[in-house]
């Protein structure tokens, strides 16, 4: 008779304990995570999850639950649930890609690519991806889009005014904020040497973009006027032997081919002339 009690007494201690248990959340309509928030806080644990691609309901959502809503467990017990729609698909990782390999990487994933975005850095070269969302590895729905951001290289800096500096300042000053240096050579009343002009001549450019500067080469020589025309020049190459031979001279800043009767070397000065026959001939240095 004893026994009959204590075992009364027990079943009625644990009938008590289930009735006074926490209420199980209604997760209708939410999506894995949230309904894993949502029977966590309420101190449960999330059991199984099934997906039904033939249910009724919002693709994602919760559309069936076990226990379900408004019942009593205690704390710690598994709550499974159904879900809408076939199971999800792992997000790739797509770092490194360019927009087509990254739409190659989602579509072989049974994803497609979001939102397109460009963003300025430097950490990324021009045209690979800087973030995806969702992230490397988590979990989305199969067919569902991505967004992507993808590095439109540095940004835009100031381009320097390098006017009425040597060659050399410029080109260090260039390089030292990364641009590219283009140098061309021209006529000018400026001092030999000396930017005159560049191009742009201000703005704001990315570096690594190229800047042309236009370096003085000195004045424009000119015709001698003291006795039969002649034309100041400077030699750039030689071809012919020890004597006479042809060499390249620039006059005028056209260069040409010209006749010598003695080897020249390259960056002689020399006097230019032209012969009866209408070819141009070296009669001297200068």
């Amino acid at each position: 008779m004893r026994r009959s009690l204590v075992a009364l007494a027990l079943a009625a201690t644990a009938l008590m304990l289930v009735a006074c248990g926490t209420v199980v959340p209604d997760l209708k309509g939410m999506t894995a995570v949230q309904a894993r928030g949502e029977i966590e806080l309420s101190g449960f644990t999330l059991g199984r999850i099934d997906y039904d691609d033939s249910a009724a309901g919002a693709r994602g959502g919760v559309v069936s639950q076990v226990p379900e809503a408004g019942r009593r467990g205690q704390a710690g017990m598994p709550v499974n649930v159904v879900i809408a729609g076939p199971p999800p698909v792992d997000v790739p990782n797509l770092a490194r890609l360019d927009l087509a390999g990254a739409r190659v990487a989602l579509s072989a994933a049974g994803l497609a690519a979001g939102a397109v975005e460009a963003t300025y850095t430097s950490e990324v070269p021009r045209g690979e991806l800087v973030t995806q969302t969702p992230a490397p590895g988590a979990q989305a729905l199969k067919g569902s889009a991505v967004a992507l951001v993808f590095s439109d290289g540095p940004a835009p800096i100031a381009v320097p005014t390098l006017t009425g500096l040597t060659e050399k300042e410029a080109a260090s000053r260039l390089q030292v904020l990364g641009f590219a240096v283009k140098v061309t050579q021209v006529y000018s009343s400026k001092a030999k040497g000396r930017v005159v002009a560049q191009n742009p001549a201000g703005g704001e450019m990315q570096p690594g973009q190229p800047i042309t500067l236009s370096v003085s080469k000195g004045p424009e020589p000119r015709a001698d006027s003291s006795g039969p025309t002649r034309y100041a020049g400077e030699v750039n190459g030689w071809f012919g032997g020890i004597g006479s031979g042809w060499a390249n001279v620039t006059v005028g800043g056209q260069e040409q081919r010209v006749r010598c009767d003695y080897r020249v070397g390259a960056g002689d000065r020399v006097w230019v002339m032209r012969g009866i026959d209408g070819i141009f001939f070296v009669s001297g240095l200068r």
